[in-house]
């Protein structure tokens, strides 16, 4: 094998594992963006529950204020 054979197969190896690599990094991207959108949908229902939950407690401060005053 001459220099310039040496260098094109090491060049050939680096392709290919560039290729993987970026095989790999696409999985990962799809894999993540899942999680990302599972864990947004998740921090939706957190979210909702706790804007119910403020709601319920400024009923409930309310009607307690009320109930004192009336005595």
């Amino acid at each position: 094998m001459t220099q310039s054979d040496i260098t094109v197969e090491i060049l050939r190896e680096i392709r290919d594992a560039v290729r993987v690599t970026n095989d790999r990094i696409d999985l990962v991207r799809v894999d993540l963006g899942g999680r990302i959108d599972e864990t947004n949908r998740r921090l939706d229902v957190v979210e909702g529950t706790l804007l119910d939950l403020v709601e319920q407690q400024r009923f409930t401060s309310r009607f307690l204020k009320d109930l004192s005053t009336r005595e």
